[in-house]
């Protein structure tokens, strides 16, 4: 029932508290989502949107639990060939545990550093 639901938003609460607390960064300074441009490769979009962030966010929680979730839009109408990525950071994703009548799907995780041991 709702015993998992309520350890979620407890873990929740604590890693946005701790963060918060434990944020390195006093002044936030205003800082657009940039998209990524057409010439760009993901690394390096994903990269400055990255450091954008962290001109609002340091501390240590970011730096064990936050990642970047990539976010594509496409115009639907006719005729607009208009596409919008972004990389949106996140510190928690919300995943349901499969019940008898779910599907699961696998997810590949890519570690921000490739050299950091997990």
């Amino acid at each position: 029932g709702y015993d998992q639901h309520d350890s979620q938003e407890l873990a929740t609460y604590l890693l946005d508290a701790l963060h918060e607390d434990t944020n390195r960064v006093t002044k936030k300074p205003y800082v657009e989502i940039p998209e990524q441009g057409e010439d760009e490769t993901d690394e390096v979009a994903a990269d400055k949107a990255w450091k954008l962030n962290q001109k609002r966010e340091d501390s240590r929680v970011l730096e064990n639990f936050m990642g970047q979730v990539k976010s594509r839009l496409e115009c639907c109408r006719e005729g607009c060939n208009r596409v919008s990525t972004t990389y949106d950071p996140f510190m928690y994703l919300s995943v349901p545990i499969p019940g008898s009548n779910d599907k699961t799907v696998p997810i590949t995780f890519v570690p921000l550093d490739p050299q950091q041991k997990l």
